[in-house]
């Protein structure tokens, strides 16, 4: 598929990236090679003779691009005049399917497009995090440690803070029969902060909570009374 931004090529079998690097060289060395591309049309009993890459399925002068002695294809398409015309090839990504493969890539003035763009990207990253292009990897993977860490301590900040809220909330509790009830909207909070507030309530005997937050509703109840909340909710 040849797309305004990037062209596909669908394969029948799975590649490797080291597939894709070694096609990407190989595809590079032979466009750099400068090779004459020639179109001739042949008879289908010359072109059984040729050395096609797929026999073609049609009837009458049969148009063959070559590639100097690289590639011969049966082909109605446009092509430039020499391999150089195209520059250079870029393989953008790799996306598997069932016993197969597509490859993405750019050539000649939109690979260089994408080049720049990427430096520019991996130099404006680099920066944000006072690292050479080189270690940028490696800050990548110091700032993502240090980031689940202070989320580590973060989850136990919040648990530490939601016990002293169902405390406070306990002890404000109203009576309802044979219950303590605990309404509250808890402002601001998300839905697990608000289940450990309502869990560490209603692990006293007697207790029921009603507890809301930002676009939220929890009810919970202690374990020794013994009616539904289930209709509530």
């Amino acid at each position: 598929h040849l797309g305004d931004e990037t062209c596909t090529i669908d394969l029948d079998k799975a590649v490797t990236p080291a597939d894709l690097d070694a096609a990407e060289d190989r595809t590079n060395r032979v466009i750099w090679e400068n090779r004459a591309v020639v179109i001739g049309y042949f008879t289908k009993e010359e072109v059984a003779r040729l050395p096609l890459r797929k026999p073609p399925q049609v009837e009458g002068k049969i148009r063959v691009v070559r590639a100097g002695d690289f590639d011969c294809s049966a082909c109605c398409g446009t092509h430039p005049k020499s391999t150089g015309e195209v520059g250079v090839v870029l393989v953008l990504g790799l996306e598997k399917g069932k016993g197969g493969a597509r490859v993405s890539f750019v050539c000649g003035h939109r690979a260089v497009a994408h080049a720049r763009k990427s430096h520019a990207i991996l130099r404006s990253a680099g920066a944000r995090v006072s690292s050479a292009r080189l270690e940028l990897e490696a800050a990548i993977e110091r700032i993502q440690g240090e980031a689940g860490e202070a989320r580590k301590a973060l989850r136990g900040a919040e648990k530490r803070l939601a016990a002293l809220d169902a405390v406070e909330l306990a002890a404000g509790a109203v009576a309802k029969g044979k219950a303590r009830v605990v309404v509250k909207v808890l402002d601001g909070r998300e839905l697990e902060y608000i289940r450990t507030v309502a869990t560490e309530i209603v692990a006293k005997p007697g207790m029921v909570a009603l507890l809301g937050g930002a676009g939220c509703l929890v009810l919970g109840r202690s374990q020794d009374l013994g009616f539904d909340l289930r209709p509530i909710g």
